[in-house]
């Protein structure tokens, strides 16, 4: 459950969404002692304890309501209408259900989403929680009707699936309660139906005492208490062919891999369905961290510039780890000395540790050291794999790191290039939320962020193609407004109100909620499908 904290720690201010936890904890029960109600927003006060557990409680409070048929918005009306009662107050305003089925409006009238999440990267629990909260947030919109897709984990590489395999994964149609429950995101499974179902015992008993009214779960009924017709598995390529019919748009959470490579983006191309995000080709540049410094060095950016890289395949650093020629392995540590060297001398002097074009200009003001690397996956988001490095023996435990996980899914190189200190002023680091059609991007919130830097940012991504919702990352020089290229996310983070785009699209001015911002995407997909 995420939340947010006042300067009281005992406050948490509930919102309608989750966040996941992976870890689990049997001491999670909560008490309810007061609330408050400012404006149309309840706060709830707990006792004090760990918010870890707090935040487990909710979450499971919540998931327990969705599996009988209760929606998050009810769920939290009789915590606080109970919690007031104990209380002695009075005057909450009702809140309404989200409207769902043909309650309040045809279905054909609405627009399909699909929201797609998972798949076999090593990204795929962020994704999943990504598409959680997207889901849990489209929900909210009476004229869109959404649908949870997860795709099967083959625990194969897809860093470079095809668009063809892709199409062949298996695509799971979630109910309401399974795309809430983490336990049903590798291995969904169909709900006990059964007339002495859990679920049905409580629903009865909620009614019975007067907890909800019949008509409240009649508005939910479709898609919540009817939710095991509703959960089935396709190959995700005839899914496509299904959206393509409805006209319906794939949302795309899917991060890293074929999600976010641009395979995924080619397969709904040759479907004709409309989708979030960018472009198969700017895509797959911008997942390909040393094709985004080459496409930048090719369309170059006054102000703006990428480290100088030095790309590895990782087939090459797992045999440094796994030779053992000589005694005591001799040869191995020999090896990762001589690699060592080499990606060293690379970058000193003016070849290919020169500044490439469109480098920032007071090149006195970049602190990097190149007796200091940095290593991270050619195609992963966030920080995954990214280590630093000081010396040879670093370089070799790296190695035999990725020798020992060989059984999982590894990227087919790594990318090496000097450490840049940025804690060092004028630099600091920082993200960039873009929004847009392509050619006609705009940075969302940053107001603090010099106009110079929020420019190049722009700029940047209109040399990478970029469109729809992307966030880039980047060392940005305070006084100058210089940029240099960390990385660009064509599928941001949205796992929960405090990832980044929603914090950006929250500061801005006017301030854009999570609805709002979700539905321009949607709308930027619908005007490149019709371009």
């Amino acid at each position: 459950m995420s939340y947010t904290t006042n300067d009281d720690d005992d406050v948490i201010d509930l919102v309608h969404n989750i966040d996941d936890d992976d870890d689990d904890d049997d001491n999670d029960a909560t008490t309810t002692t007061t609330t408050t109600t400012t404006r149309d927003r309840h706060r709830i006060r707990l006792t004090r304890l760990d918010p870890r557990l707090t935040r487990l409680a909710l979450e499971r409070l919540l998931l327990s309501g969705a599996k009988c048929g209760l929606p998050i918005e009810l769920v939290i009306e009789h915590v606080v209408r109970n919690s007031m009662h104990r209380s002695g107050v009075s005057g909450m305003k009702k809140m309404s259900p989200p409207v769902t089925g043909g309650a309040a409006q045809a279905q054909e009238d609405k627009m399909k989403v699909y929201v797609v999440f998972g798949g076999s990267s090593s990204q795929r629990r962020q994704s999943c929680r990504s598409g959680r909260h997207v889901y849990l947030t489209l929900k909210r919109i009476p004229t869109i009707d959404v649908v949870a897709v997860v795709l099967s984990n083959n625990n194969t590489n897809t860093n470079n699936a095809s668009s063809s395999q892709l199409a062949d994964a298996t695509a799971w149609r979630l109910s309401y309660a399974s795309a809430l429950d983490p336990d049903q995101w590798d291995a969904p499974r169909a709900p006990d139906a059964g007339r002495f179902a859990p679920s049905k015992r409580v629903r009865a008993d909620l009614e019975k005492y007067g907890w909800v009214k019949p008509s409240e779960l009649s508005s939910c009924q479709d898609t919540m208490m009817h939710h095991h017709n509703e959960q089935r598995s396709t190959r995700f390529g005839a899914l496509l062919a299904v959206a393509s019919r409805e006209g319906a748009i794939i949302f795309n959470a899917a991060h890293g891999g074929a999600g976010e490579d641009g395979a995924l983006q080619q397969l709904c191309v040759s479907s004709g369905v409309a989708y979030t995000g960018s472009s198969p080709l700017a895509s797959r540049v911008c997942m390909d961290k040393a094709a985004t410094a080459k496409a930048l060095a090719q369309r170059p950016v006054h102000g703006a510039t990428c480290l100088p890289k030095r790309v590895v395949p990782a087939s090459a650093l797992v045999s440094k780890a796994s030779d053992e020629r000589g005694w005591g392995g001799r040869e191995r540590v020999e090896g990762a000395k001589r690699l060592w060297l080499d990606i060293v001398s690379s970058f000193s002097g003016g070849g290919a540790g020169g500044a490439a074009p469109g480098a920032p200009g007071d090149t006195n003001t970049m602190t990097t050291t190149t007796t200091t690397l940095v290593v991270k996956p050619i195609a992963e988001g966030a920080s995954r794999g990214v280590r630093r490095l000081m010396d040879e023996r670093e370089l070799l435990a790296y190695a035999e790191d990725i020798a020992k996980n060989q059984a999982s899914p590894l990227p087919y190189a790594y990318v090496f290039e000097p450490f840049f200190d940025a804690s060092r002023a004028p630099w600091m680091e920082c993200s960039f939320t873009l929004m847009g059609a392509l050619g006609d991007l705009r940075v969302v919130g940053q107001s603090t962020i010099d106009a110079r830097a929020k420019e190049r940012a722009r700029a940047v991504g209109h040399a990478l193609g970029v469109e729809g919702c992307a966030v880039l990352d980047a060392f940005v020089n305070t006084d100058t407004g210089e940029l240099i290229v960390i990385e660009m996310n064509t599928v941001p983070d949205m796992t929960s109100p405090d990832s980044t785009a929603f914090t950006h699209a929250r500061n801005a001015d006017p301030p854009i909620d999570a609805e709002t911002l979700c539905t321009r995407a949607l709308s930027l997909a619908l005007v490149r499908r019709f371009r």
